[in-house]
């Protein structure tokens, strides 16, 4: 089971301070707007609507799966009253339901299903390199403008587009040869498509026979389109068409895998490779908001439209956008081995060297750049995606214990937005406490981006959270900002209703950095001064064992910066603390950085790790340490919070004394890593040392 992991990320931006979620789906969208309600009615799909009455009691279980069988195989069977008011994008989710429960229904029910789940009867076909085109050339379900051939050459197209794309070009496993069913297939090897007046559907993959020859949990199947498209809503008619060629194809792809894989992800990953062959046409945004305008709900949930897990494709862009291009067909491959799809993630994740844990956490930030918020950074097709609704806005300061309403508390896979509205000021900074789940159950992230006046947005750093679940962060030049938004993910695979608190004030710190380092008969203080203009002068206190802290300069110290102190009244033995104290122009006082840091005078050299200069950094970062007499060996390592190692800066034998390296922020294969915190372990044997760092991009 994996742990609670709950991620804080902490956006600054500017411009936008309240939005009304809608759906948006794209200046070129060829589909029709899909509306949260029809006629007063909200919307929802066939298989939604026999769904809800059979939870709600009202059809037993024999009828749910009869009358789910009518709607996609005789649809003027089918009760008015379990009708849906939207067209379904894909009935194999029904197809499949159907096949699995066939065994626990009635056997007058059963045989009825198995005799209208077969393949359709048609007058011709049409052959091309993969695939067989069944269609008829009169009646019903006579293919558009016939005998004109184009709507069948489109078709033809768009087949073996998919193929191409998915198969040879992604890496997807090709589906199964049907040759060998015990129905004879569709008269060949070929991957049969028929042409049919559906009702109610876009298309759908209709599983066939188990393949023994296998160790996977794979299937042949057949795929059933429209033979026209009309009443669709779509002025071109092979628009429709060639997503949902597009998109059962990758079915058929899926089920040469695994076709018990969860039904979600199945939709996920063909949704989202409807845009990969048919980049132009951009349908899949119309189911975008089913899924986005609900964030506090589980990747999994599916809403009463039935529309929801079309909307799931997100997912899939991130992670071909954000981690590896050919991850999406990789997981499928670990699908081979498991029906769980979050051990498929994690799996492959780890392959790039990361995890859903932080992946997820990262999918959350990403997820705030869409629409007005696009930064042109993220989502390559984000600024046509809908806004994500906020769970909670403030205006005003301080505020205490801030949560979401407890309906919105994020389920696992899940996540929330709480914004925080500036109404204007000169306020320095805003300083943002949470409080979360225990450690033994969590760990949490935080994380920072900005919006400048010029309204340039990026990611801007990590903030620690400690080991009782509680971190602290701020924002500085808050008086530049128009708001900060906390995103609160809960990455966990089982737990639901995450609980947090957030404590957030105006505040006016004094930023900058202070390290110490010692030797025999001195310790000299660094420091460097965020903004030196603020501060008029410094003042160095000293505390020596319990006593109580004292000057060391009678003098102030001019704020330069960066600046340094040396301190040569020291004898061996002593444990020394020191603090920086500013004075600002309005006659306040502040300690300047971290607070306080200390050392230790010995009589000898000993293991020590000086603070890390500067900290936060950008670009790279200094580290300064000492081995014992004799030297040791020694290796000077960089985690990340997870205890990843990240880097290796040292590794073998070093000699006593002072020592020092850097670190430029890339991991052992030369690449930037993302900002955040890391720490730089100094580990000999018998002994290790550590220093948190912040690397801020």
């Amino acid at each position: 089971m994996k742990s609670l992991w709950i991620s804080l990320v902490l956006f600054i931006l500017s411009g936008l301070l309240m939005f009304v979620p809608s759906p948006c789906p794209g200046r070129d969208v060829a589909a029709p707007m899909l509306q949260s309600t029809i006629d007063g009615q909200p919307t929802r799909t066939t298989a939604s609507v026999i769904s809800q009455a059979a939870a709600r009691g009202d059809l037993s279980r024999a009828d749910e799966l009869l009358y789910r069988a009518y709607s996609l195989y005789a649809p003027e069977l089918l009760p008015e009253a379990y009708r849906g008011n939207v067209i379904d994008k894909c009935g194999t989710a029904t197809a499949r339901e159907i096949w699995a429960a066939l065994d626990e229904l009635p056997p007058e029910v059963a045989d009825d299903i198995r005799g209208r789940a077969v393949r359709p009867t048609c007058d011709t076909h049409y052959d091309t390199a993969h695939f067989r085109i069944h269609f008829d050339t009169a009646g019903e379900h006579m293919i558009l403008n016939w005998p004109d051939t184009a709507y069948r050459d489109s078709v033809a197209a768009a087949l073996e587009k998919s193929w191409e794309d998915e198969v040879t070009g992604l890496g997807f496993r090709a589906p199964p040869n049907d040759g060998g069913d015990p129905d004879g297939g569709g008269g060949n090897s070929l991957y049969d498509v028929y042409l049919q007046n559906c009702s109610g559907y876009y298309g759908y993959t209709q599983g066939s026979y188990t393949v023994p020859s296998t160790p996977r949990s794979d299937c042949t199947s057949w795929i059933v389109i429209d033979n026209d498209y009309a009443g669709f809503g779509y002025p071109d008619p092979t628009d429709p068409m060639k997503v949902t060629v597009a998109h059962e194809f990758c079915h058929a792809c899926q089920f040469s895998s695994n076709c018990w894989a969860d039904l979600w992800y199945m939709e996920c990953t063909s949704v989202w490779a409807e845009d990969v062959v048919f980049d132009d046409i951009n349908d899949y945004r119309g189911y975008i908001p089913y899924y986005l305008n609900y964030p506090y709900a589980s990747i999994e949930w599916q809403d009463g439209s039935g529309l929801r897990m079309y909307g799931s494709c997100v997912w899939n862009f991130f992670l071909t956008e954000a981690v590896a291009t050919g991850i999406v067909p990789a997981i499928w491959s670990r699908l081979e081995y498991t029906s769980n799809e979050t051990s498929a993630f994690d799996y492959c994740l780890g392959l790039e060297g990361t995890c859903l844990e932080d992946a997820y956490s990262e999918y959350a930030v990403w997820n705030w750049f869409t629409h007005t918020r696009d930064d042109g950074a993220h989502y390559d097709e984000g600024a046509d995606w809908p806004l994500v609704p906020t769970q909670r806005v403030y205006s005003s300061y301080p505020v205490v214990a801030g949560s979401p309403p407890l309906s919105y508390r994020p389920d696992h896979l899940a996540w929330n937005y709480i914004q925080f509205s500036n109404p204007g000021g000169a306020d320095e900074a805003l300083s943002i406490a949470y409080s979360g789940p225990l450690p033994t159950a969590c760990a949490s992230h935080v994380f920072v981006n900005t919006n400048t006046s010029e309204d340039l947005k990026s990611e801007y750093c990590e903030v620690a959270v400690d080991g009782t679940g509680h971190g602290n962060g701020t924002v500085f030049d808050w008086y530049e900002m128009s708001l900060a938004a906390v995103v609160v993910v809960n990455a966990s695979t089982n737990q639901n209703d995450m609980n947090y608190t957030l404590d957030v004030d105006t505040c006016t710190p004094v930023a900058g950095s202070v390290y110490a380092v010692a030797d025999h008969n001195a310790v000299t203080l660094r420091w460097t001064l965020a903004r030196p203009g603020d501060v008029v002068s410094l003042q160095i206190l000293r505390q020596t064992g319990g006593s109580d802290f004292e000057p060391l300069n009678d003098i102030p110290l001019e704020p330069v910066s960066p600046g340094s102190f040396v301190d040569t009244d020291v004898r061996p033995g002593e444990e020394l603390r020191y603090r920086l104290v500013a004075t600002l122009w309005d006659g306040s006082t502040d300690v300047v950085g971290q607070g306080e840091v200390s050392v230790r005078i010995d009589g000898q050299i000993g293991l020590a790790m000086s603070p890390p200069a500067p900290n936060p950094f950008s670009q790279r970062v200094n580290l300064e340490f000492s081995l014992p007499d004799g030297g040791a060996r020694a290796r000077l390592m960089v985690h990340d919070v997870a205890g990843r190692l990240v880097a290796t800066l040292e590794d073998g034998w070093l000699a006593e004394g002072r020592h020092s390296a850097s670190w430029d922020g890339r991991d052992e294969r030369g690449r930037a890593v993302a900002s955040g915190v890391y720490f730089c372990t100094l580990e000999l044997p018998g002994a290790v040392v550590a220093r948190k760092v912040m690397l801020l991009r």
